[in-house]
């Protein structure tokens, strides 16, 4: 990377409009797990786990912001698209030859309800993503380092040059220190003491034909300092199928291993899934497999779950291919009722289009979907923040891929909070899905990792 900066560097006449300068080289497998963060800068990490590689293959992670579009309310993925466009327009990049990495990617995410309400949300946003300073990627045998500045700082080319020879020079890998927790039985009063109440209140609702489902989240915290990096690491060795993400803003981190793909779209074609319906694992494990795919409860669910997308996709596609019959997809500690869906766009599409038209989904909401929306915003009592919500890449072609934040925490200083919830149909009973979401918290809990 530095010989490439180097002689770049020196060539470079940026033209007339262009405010950022993107270098973009090779580099070594190995940076990618030995970058040196720099712990008080925004970062991210994206990877990808076995169910996404086949549409998602780089594993990538971010450093800084050199660019980024902040969106809130309604209309907000709309507004992020339309920012990144304009500012796209005047970035410039300059790849080494033959350099494999993929085109300009935008990191990040949004909040489940367009208006974040809880300030530990805060800086994170309602829809926010960045183009990095510094982003790394591989896939397979290959690898790249991208280094994004301002135009003005070409004034200064020999710090850049220090910039680029000193982060080179400062990869090595920390170790942390092993450790684990595990979820504290004195949970707040906003996640145990109020989960039957709750769910008997979705139960009447449903009852009374205002929802046929609504999904039910909680919260937990864990006290003591954690380390994001480790406990990402923990989470990808202990979930190699789900994608693994985190994004850090100020002194939180959002990160987890989601099992679940919210959209992957290539502008003529979207992959999405519906995933909804879970038992615990256990020695028999096949048996507990076939009353999954037998339960009369969890199918229901499933199908609330199947339609809601296929309606939501409907405006968008020339056509929708999926089973008859859900999967069951298995996980460390659950199984789940799992149906691909592979959507024939109508015209391209961007992938922030579709990413508005499903989020969120009745596997997080519930259905009909505004009626769940409300009735989570009205009853609920704590802002989900980025928890359920999309996180994930898109670029300048309007491709991208997108993840639903669930398997999650939001770690600080000193208090790590866990998220899970559990969908409500008829047939439910709060002591089973109070379970579920224990199962579900302990994908978390049992992955921290002490400072």
């Amino acid at each position: 990377m530095l010989a490439f900066a180097r002689r770049a560097l020196e060539r470079i006449d940026a033209p007339s409009g262009v405010d950022v300068v993107v270098l973009t080289a090779r580099a070594s497998t190995t940076v990618l797990d030995a970058w040196p963060f720099d712990p008080k800068s925004p970062c991210f990490s994206w990877f990808p786990g076995d169910l996404a590689r086949s549409f998602d293959p780089w594993r990538m992670i971010g450093e800084g912001e050199t660019l980024r579009v902040d969106a809130n309310g309604e209309g907000r993925w709309h507004r992020v698209r339309e920012s990144a466009r304009a500012l796209s327009g005047s970035v410039l990049e300059m790849r080494e030859e033959s350099v494999a990495a993929p085109p300009l990617r935008w990191f990040g995410g949004g909040s489940f309800h367009p208006s974040l309400r809880d300030p530990m949300w805060s800086p994170f946003g309602n829809a926010s993503f960045v183009m990095p300073r510094w982003t790394i990627g591989a896939r397979g045998d290959d690898a790249f380092v991208r280094f994004a500045f301002r135009v003005e700082e070409l004034d200064r080319k020999g710090d850049l040059l220090d910039e680029i020879e000193a982060k080179l020079a400062a990869r090595t890998l920390t170790s942390a220190r092993a450790g684990s927790a595990q979820e504290r039985t004195s949970a707040p009063p906003d996640a145990d003491e109020s989960w039957t109440p709750l769910v008997l209140r979705a139960l009447a609702d449903i009852e009374a034909g205002t929802l046929q489902k609504v999904v039910v989240a909680r919260r937990a915290f864990v006290s003591g300092s954690f380390s994001p990096v480790a406990t990402l690491a923990r989470l990808r060795s202990q979930n190699p199928q789900s994608t693994a993400f985190s994004f850090r803003r100020g002194d939180a981190t959002f990160l987890g291993a989601t099992p679940e793909r919210l959209i992957f779209s290539d502008k003529t074609r979207a992959f999405t899934e519906a995933l909804a319906g879970t038992v615990a694992r256990r020695a028999d494990d096949e048996r507990a497999k076939r009353e999954l795919l037998a339960s009369e409860k969890d199918l229901h669910e499933h199908r609330i779950v199947a339609l809601g997308i296929t309606r939501a996709l409907a405006p968008f596609v020339a056509g929708v291919d999926h089973g008859a019959d859900p999967d069951v997809r298995t996980l460390g500690r659950v199984h789940h009722l799992v149906t691909p869906i592979v959507a024939r766009l109508a015209s391209a599409t961007h992938v922030l289009s579709l990413v508005d038209a499903l989020h969120p989904t009745p596997a997080l909401s519930g259905l009909p979907k505004s009626e769940a929306f409300e009735w989570i915003a009205t009853h609920e009592r704590f802002d989900r923040g980025w928890y359920g919500a999309p996180v994930g890449w898109f670029d300048d072609a309007g491709e991208g891929a997108f993840a639903v934040a669930i398997r999650s925490a939001l770690v600080t200083s000193d208090r790590t909070w866990l998220f899970a919830g559990s969908g409500i149909v008829r047939g439910s009973r709060p002591d089973a899905e109070l379970a579920e979401t224990q199962l579900k918290l302990a994908t978390m809990s049992e992955a921290l990792v002490h400072r």
